[in-house]
């Protein structure tokens, strides 16, 4: 409970001490976690526990508690484009546009795009220090 005198830092360890989860019966934890509802932020929770496990989650709290994440896609995408351009191979099969486009998930106006686009000229390298 605050009651308005704890400092900063007695209300960042409060948080950062979650140790105790790890203390809880398994099946308590996955009652609770494996239960959440169709709530955007439970709905995450359940996820996020369902695919990378209880360490994961503790750490996400510990970091990000009562913060709204998004996360983006932009660097994915960055990502395909570097490496369309760098195994982009026409003449071989498993290399051609239609290929990489099933491969990295998209489209093959996303590859063509790819690879006529300038690195070099593009402003969103810079983000990814190129």
């Amino acid at each position: 409970m605050n009651t308005g005198n704890e400092t900063l830092s007695e209300r960042q360890r409060m948080r950062e001490s979650l140790d105790w989860i790890r203390d809880l019966k398994q099946k308590d934890v996955d009652r609770v976690l494996r239960s959440q509802t169709n709530n955007g932020d439970d709905l995450s929770m359940k996820m996020i526990y369902e695919d990378c496990g209880l360490e994961t989650c503790i750490l996400l709290w510990r970091k990000f508690a009562r913060m709204t994440l998004h996360i983006s896609e932009r660097p994915v995408n960055e990502l395909r484009r570097i490496h369309i351009r760098e195994n982009y191979k026409p003449d071989e099969p498993e290399h051609c546009t239609k290929s990489l486009a099933a491969m990295l998930n998209v489209s093959e106006q996303f590859v063509r795009e790819a690879l006529f686009e300038d690195p070099k000229e593009d402003p969103r390298q810079e983000k990814l220090g190129m």
